[in-house]
C-alpha cells in the first residue's frame, strides 16, 4: 500500500505468515540496530512479522537556493543513501528467526512509522532511545518520544545494551489510572514472566481521576488499596504471577530502582497517568530516558 504523495517501497522481504505485526524504526545507527535485534528476537518467539522501516524526507532548505553557494545533495542522493542504509541494516540483522520485510517510505521518520503501523494494524512499534544514523538529520533522528505520543499501539523503546530476550521479571508502573490498567493487561497478555506491579506514593499523593476507589486512612494503606484495586480491575482473578507493592517516592525514580533491584528485563507503563496530562506523561518520558531495559508505553486508545 502506498500513501498518497508518500511512496512506499519494499526493498527486501518475505511473505508475512502471521497477522501479528511489529514495526521497527531503522536509521543506520547502532541504537536502531539493537532495537531491530530486540524486535526480531521477540518476533521469533511470538510468530510476528517484522517490518523494518526507514523513513526519509527532504529538508526545507532543499527547496530554496543554497546560501553562499554551498552545494546541497540532490534528492536522488538522499533517497539512494536511505536505501543503502536500509540494506546495510538488513544485512547486519542477519538471518534471525521470523518473517521479515524491509520498507523504505518517502516521508518523515515519525510519519513513516505511524503510517506503517496503521497499514498493518501493528501490535507493537519498536524504536531505539535515540539515534542519528550516518545520514544524520536527512534521515531518522531521535523519534521515540514523538512516536510514543501518537502511536495507535504500544511502543517499545529499546536503549543501547538492553537485554535481548525475556531474561527476568517485568515491572509495571501502576497508579490507579486507566493507563496503568492498560499497561498491566498488556504485560499479562504479552509476557510470560513474573509481573511486579508497583505504585509509588508521592506528594501530592493519590490519583486525581482514578478508575479505582481507594479510601484514605493512612498513606501506607491508601497505597496498598490503589495497587491492589488496579491489579484486580486489570486482571480479575488472573493474578497468580503478579506481585503488588506500594512504596514511597517519585515514580520516575522508584520504577528505575525496582528494575535494577529485580534485574528486570522489561518496564511497562501507561502513556498517561491519572492526572490527565496531554501527550506523554512525565513518568514514561523519564523512564524512557534513563532505563537500562526496554520500556513499553501502552496507550489507552
Amino acid at each position: 500500500m502506498e500513501t498518497a504523495g508518500h511512496p512506499r517501497s519494499v526493498e527486501e522481504g518475505s511473505t508475512p505468515v502471521s497477522e501479528t505485526a511489529i514495526v521497527v524504526g531503522v536509521d543506520g545507527s547502532e541504537t536502531a540496530d539493537h532495537a531491530l535485534a530486540w524486535a526480531r528476537e521477540r518476533a521469533g518467539r511470538t510468530g510476528a512479522h517484522v517490518y523494518a522501516v526507514m523513513g526519509w524526507d527532504v529538508p526545507p532548505f532543499m527547496f530554496s537556493p543554497s546560501p553562499m553557494g554551498v552545494p546541497v545533495p540532490p534528492i536522488e542522493v538522499i533517497r539512494d543513501t536511505a536505501k543503502r542504509q536500509l540494506a546495510d541494516a538488513v544485512e547486519r540483522a542477519g538471518g534471525e528467526a521470523g518473517s521479515f520485510t524491509a520498507v523504505l517510505r518517502e516521508e518523515g521518520p515519525v510519519a513513516a512509522l505511524l503510517e506503517e503501523a496503521k497499514d498493518h494494524d501493528a501490535d507493537l512499534i519498536v524504536v531505539g532511545t535515540r539515534g542519528l544514523g550516518p545520514v544524520k538529520r536527512l534521515l531518522l533522528g531521535s523519534v521515540s518520544s514523538r512516536v510514543t505520543a501518537d502511536a495507535p499501539c504500544p511502543v517499545a523503546v529499546v536503549p543501547d545494551g538492553a537485554p535481548v530476550g525475556p531474561a527476568g521479571p517485568v515491572v509495571v508502573g501502576v497508579d490507579g489510572s486507566e493507563g496503568s490498567v492498560a499497561a498491566l493487561r498488556w504485560a499479562a497478555a504479552e509476557t510470560d514472566a513474573p509481573i511486579h506491579a508497583i505504585y509509588a506514593i508521592s506528594y501530592p499523593f493519590g490519583p486525581v481521576d482514578p478508575v479505582v476507589e481507594p479510601e484514605f486512612t493512612n498513606h501506607e494503606d491508601f497505597g496498598r488499596q490503589v495497587v491492589e484495586q488496579t491489579v484486580a480491575l486489570a486482571l480479575g482473578d488472573d493474578t497468580g504471577r503478579v506481585t503488588a507493592a506500594a512504596t514511597g517516592g517519585d515514580a520516575r525514580d522508584v520504577l528505575i530502582q525496582v528494575v535494577e533491584a529485580l534485574d528486570a528485563s522489561l518496564l511497562v507503563t501507561g502513556a498517561r497517568g491519572a492526572k490527565g496530562l496531554t501527550g506523554i506523561g512525565s513518568v514514561p518520558t523519564a523512564v524512557m530516558a534513563h532505563s537500562r531495559v526496554p520500556v513499553v508505553v501502552v496507550p489507552t486508545r
